[in-house]
């Protein structure tokens, strides 16, 4: 009788358990995850330093026309019915063009603005040019760049009534640009106390603009009235201001949302 054989296996036999991959590791919201591999870049654009080697690092940025508001969109497609039975948005039945039959958007600008992580303001064109040496489609160097703020831009956004004017926050300054005057700002802050974290325009006065602080305070700016000081200022919360919203309801009534760093929405009604 012989003793059963045991079996011998190999390094090479031996198999490591699988890791499985962690579901949802950073926890990421799947809220647009039918949106994965559906919306995909026809274009990058790149922000080469104007003098030297390296690239801008940009944080804000400002486009002059919108997709939104192109005179090319059809009546059919403006009143396509996206909307659902509670009366938002269904973003499920949103179609994305084919690739195949890109139509090249006319009469648009394509230069915009761009705030930066060292303050500065950049003035470019995303339309890309031909290297004369590789002979590769690339982005073009920006035409003019402003060592403005002191701090990273948080701001920069267009009034909603002149879209060539400008509001660029950043640091302890904010400064007023128009497009097309490219010797520097129309208007720029002397330094506050304390640092500028946020702004918006008003929605229903041209000269009014709202400045977030990191002491929880709103300045309110009437340029009509006066422009070395704010017309008014409103402390808010002890936390820092992340983000303001105005909004209309109605011709007699006028909000605006002010949220701070600890989470907590504020809602205020404009006299």
């Amino acid at each position: 009788i012989r003793a059963p054989r045991v079996a011998t296996q190999s390094m090479a036999d031996r198999k490591k358990p699988e890791e499985k991959p962690l579901e949802n590791p950073h926890g990421v919201p799947s809220t647009f995850k039918h949106l994965d591999l559906t919306w995909k870049p026809i274009i990058r654009v790149s922000l080469p330093k104007i003098n030297t080697s390296g690239e801008y690092s940009p944080l804000k940025f400002s486009l002059r026309d919108s997709v939104a508001e192109n005179p090319m969109l059809t009546n059919a497609d403006k009143a396509q019915n996206l909307e659902n039975t509670d009366g938002g948005i269904e973003y499920r039945v949103l179609r994305v063009p084919s690739a195949k039959h890109l139509k090249t958007l006319e009469d648009i600008s394509t230069k915009f603005f761009v705030g930066t992580e060292d303050g500065e303001l950049v003035y470019l064109d995303w339309k890309m040019e031909k290297d004369n040496d590789s002979g590769k489609m690339i982005s073009s160097k920006p035409s003019h760049r402003f060592n403005i703020h002191d701090g990273p831009v948080n701001t920069v956004q267009r009034s909603p009534f002149f879209k060539d004017i400008i509001l660029t926050v950043g640091g302890w300054t904010f400064a007023i640009w128009k497009e097309g005057v490219m010797i520097g700002p129309l208007m720029h802050s002397a330094c506050s106390q304390k640092k500028c974290t946020v702004g918006n325009w008003s929605l229903s006065r041209p000269g009014v603009f709202f400045i977030g602080k990191e002491d929880g305070s709103i300045e309110v700016w009437d340029l009509m009235e006066k422009s070395h000081e704010p017309s008014q200022i409103q402390n808010i919360t002890t936390a820092s201001i992340t983000c303001i919203k105005p909004w209309i309801v109605s011709s007699k009534q006028h909000l605006l949302a002010v949220s701070d760093e600890l989470g907590t929405l504020h809602i205020l009604e404009i006299p």
